[in-house]
């Protein structure tokens, strides 16, 4: 009997682990939304799934379906709606990787080391009942990748971004769209600039901030691992000794990382009214970062190519 129970919890244990390794599969999210009438509005929802692939040329990770729920809540005005988006019409799962033409990416190769993304580009029409000055559009999906290093139990830890909108303050306003992939190679000892590419169709002064990765019950922050000292300040701890620092006009970001890993790192960009001052909305990037060990130093220029 005890043979018995002991096989059956282990199988309980490997199925509960197999699952998990399905749902760690988006490595980035993006969210931005346009006005369109008054009261609607059309969401964007952008993830990026990790397309990895196995010696027999099947996903690794589970996929992303066509249809994916959101959320639109406000505490003032005691609003919680569930909405839909979808991907008709988006030109959606696209593969990318940041490599040179003769490297291949493990979406296309099982052997190769450098990941590889699909882009999936959700969006639906949502009308709100009324103006609130603290909309939040909220999307969450469990869960994170378990070699995440910069946080506690991320395979327990949900993925959460959310934009939002006062529609008192500017009941006409389209949110900032961060135009760069989040997703691009890091290598291990070597200066990143991390881009985000900002683009305000209504000309707000923006301002960019690091942010705490959100997926606690309630789009709650998850808690920094402290093994490594990670912070807000600094995502990447002791492992960034030289320090993070985020540009606040642009979100640029500057680092050096020394080890070798996985980590997380999230940024929120608020749009202020450059005359009346009011905050009037904000948008939330969430990336996992790769460190590499790479063979090339970085270019010398901007427009200099780069091989891995």
């Amino acid at each position: 009997m005890k043979k018995v129970l002991r096989a059956f919890l282990v199988t309980i244990v490997f199925l509960a682990t197999a699952w998990q390794s399905k749902a760690t599969h988006v490595s980035a999210a993006d969210i931005y939304y346009e006005y369109i009438s008054p009261l609607t509005y059309r969401v964007h929802l952008v993830l990026y799934r990790d397309c990895k692939i196995n010696a027999a040329g099947n996903s690794v990770n589970a996929g992303l379906g066509g249809t994916a729920n959101m959320s639109a809540t406000s505490v003032s005005c005691g609003q919680n709606i569930s909405f839909n988006v979808d991907t008709t019409g988006n030109n959606t799962n696209k593969i990318y990787g940041d490599l040179c033409p003769n490297i291949n990416n493990w979406c296309t190769d099982y052997q190769s080391i450098f990941p590889g993304y699909e882009e999936w580009h959700y969006s639906g029409t949502l009308v709100l009942p009324m103006a609130c000055t603290d909309w939040r559009f909220n999307f969450d999906l469990c869960c994170r990748n378990n070699i995440i290093n910069n946080l506690v139990g991320p395979g327990g830890q949900s993925l959460c971004v959310s934009a939002g909108l006062n529609n008192i303050a500017r009941p006409v306003n389209n949110s900032v769209f961060l135009s760069i992939k989040p997703i691009p190679y890091v290598c291990v000892n070597q200066p990143k600039t991390y881009l985000n590419g900002p683009l305000d169709p209504d000309f707000d002064s923006l301002n960019f901030v690091s942010s705490n990765p959100l997926g606690q019950a309630g789009c709650g922050p998850i808690t920094w691992s402290p093994a490594i000292t990670a912070s807000t300040a600094n995502p990447f701890g002791t492992t960034a000794p030289g320090g993070y620092v985020v540009n606040s006009n642009t979100g640029t970001a500057t680092f050096t990382p020394t080890v070798q890993n996985t980590y997380v790192i999230a940024f929120t960009c608020y749009e202020i009214d450059p005359i009346t001052l009011d905050t009037v909305g904000f948008v939330m990037r969430d990336v996992q970062l790769n460190v590499l060990n790479c063979n090339a130093s970085p270019p010398s220029s901007t427009a200099g190519t780069q091989c891995y």
